[in-house]
């Protein structure tokens, strides 16, 4: 997850992005 949220950080614009990228929000397996 970690992985994940560190590739997608610099692209997250908006604070619902960033609400996506909360452990939560993210299936185990995210393949985009």
């Amino acid at each position: 997850w970690l992985r994940h949220v560190l590739e997608r950080l610099p692209h997250a614009a908006s604070v619902e992005d960033y609400e996506a990228l909360l452990p939560w929000n993210c299936s185990p397996e995210m393949p985009r």
